[in-house]
C-alpha cells in the first residue's frame, strides 16, 4: 500500500491567495512517479477537498490511469468521526 498527502496548503479554503507553489509541483511529481515506478496494488491519497479541482491532482490521476488502477473519491468530514470540528478531507482510493 502507497499512502500520500501532497503538500496543500494552498489549496486550503483558509488560504486567501492561492496557487501552486515548485513544492507543490515537486510534491504532485513525486507521488506520480512513486506510483508510476512501484505500482503499488493500493494507493491512498488524503488531502484538501480543493486539491480535487488541481492540475497537480491530475497529473497523479494520470498516472494511476496509466497503470491501470480503478480509483475514487470521496469527502469525509472529521466531526462524523468523532473529531470536536468539521475538518473536511479528500480521500482519493485506488486499487489495480
Amino acid at each position: 500500500m502507497f499512502h500520500a498527502s501532497p503538500v496543500c496548503k494552498n489549496f486550503s479554503a483558509a488560504k486567501t491567495i492561492r496557487g501552486a507553489t515548485d513544492l507543490d509541483r515537486e510534491s504532485a511529481n513525486s507521488v506520480a512517479n512513486a506510483i508510476r515506478v512501484a505500482t503499488p496494488p493500493v494507493v491512498t491519497i488524503e488531502n484538501v477537498p480543493q486539491y480535487a479541482d488541481t492540475a497537480l491532482f491530475r497529473h497523479i490521476t494520470d498516472a494511476l490511469d496509466e497503470k491501470g488502477y480503478k480509483w475514487d473519491v470521496v469527502i469525509h468530514d472529521a466531526a462524523d468521526y468523532g473529531a470536536p470540528q468539521s475538518r473536511k478531507r479528500m480521500l482519493l482510493r485506488a486499487v489495480r
